[in-house]
């Protein structure tokens, strides 16, 4: 696979009235993203709302994914495994679905963290499936105190001497891990970043933009992604203003009163690709909190306007 570069664009997963997979809006705005120009999908476990679906719906996703996209000359699709169950019943199960081998296989070990060697034994456990891995790190909680804690940067220097890792998606919000990670890390193993745009542009301003990153506001309008990108790389403080216009008010205001995830599903339904419905241990946003984010994502359309 080539190197995942710029915005990945994550594929959430909704649901109708009355429970089910809602797959027609799914194909929606799967066909969208890529009309709009996306070349990198990532369906994953919390975006795509694995915590909520059962074994066989995860399975009729991934495949609905790969038939939809995984042929599309020049993009690229990563597909988080299901957390349950252990590594190789994971690995197997996987394996099942039977997808294009250009399909990337993301994974999370979503355990307790005890050592290195605990998560060196997880990763190379998929070095013979014969498809590219994503390997998912986040803050973990320690097997020993219950207490959450970052990686260990020993972590990445035992994954970047595994040849079947492609790229590591990033979820630990600090600059300082950011850039330590990026010292350690070989060309050949991207780096996609999970994180607001003021964090992007900081990284940028310190280590460059050899990186991708995981998309946010941008889910209902990608111009927001690609007009950041293209600013990142040609006018740093022109980006600064942008994200400043753009950016930091989305995470101030709605996702700061309501929650990333379920201000996400929100814009979706104001864009008309499904409804924000949420099944239960998650709840979606009632009618004056959706009614709040519409009229931010409304405002935030007419703003945008004036970048691209």
């Amino acid at each position: 696979m080539t190197l995942l570069r710029g915005p990945v664009f994550t594929v959430y997963v909704p649901f109708t009235d009355t429970d089910e997979l809602d797959l027609r809006s799914l194909r929606r705005y799967v066909d969208f993203l890529l009309h709009s120009g996306a070349k990198q999908l990532y369906l994953m476990p919390y975006n795509g709302r694995y915590g909520q679906l059962r074994a066989y719906e995860w399975a009729i996703l991934a495949r609905e994914l790969a038939d939809r996209v995984a042929y599309v000359p020049g993009v690229t699709l990563i597909i988080g495994e299901r957390l349950d169950g252990p590594t190789y019943a994971r690995i197997e199960e996987f394996n099942q679905l039977d997808l294009p081998s250009s399909v990337v296989l993301s994974t999370l070990p979503n355990e307790r963290f005890f050592s290195v060697d605990q998560y060196a034994q997880h990763f190379s456990a998929y070095s013979n499936i014969d498809r590219p891995v994503l390997a998912h790190l986040m803050p973990v909680i320690s097997g020993y105190t219950g207490i959450t804690a970052d990686l260990t940067l020993d972590v990445y220097s035992t994954l970047a001497e595994m040849k079947h890792i492609v790229a590591i998606k990033e979820d630990h919000k600090s600059i300082e891990h950011l850039l330590e990670v990026s010292r350690i890390l070989p060309e050949r193993i991207s780096l996609a970043i999970a994180g607001r745009k003021r964090l992007l542009l900081e990284f940028a301003q310190l280590a460059g933009t050899d990186f991708a990153y995981l998309n946010g506001l941008s889910l209902v309008d990608p111009s927001i992604a690609f007009t950041f990108w293209r600013l990142l790389e040609e006018d740093m403080d022109t980006c600064d203003q942008f994200v400043a216009s753009i950016d930091d008010p989305f995470w101030d205001h709605v996702v700061n009163k309501y929650g990333w995830h379920r201000c996400n599903r929100a814009l979706l339904e104001v864009a008309g690709f499904g409804h924000r419905r949420e099944r239960l241990p998650m709840v979606e946003l009632n009618e004056d909190e959706f009614n709040d984010v519409r009229d931010f994502c409304r405002l935030t359309q007419l703003e945008i306007l004036q970048w691209i």
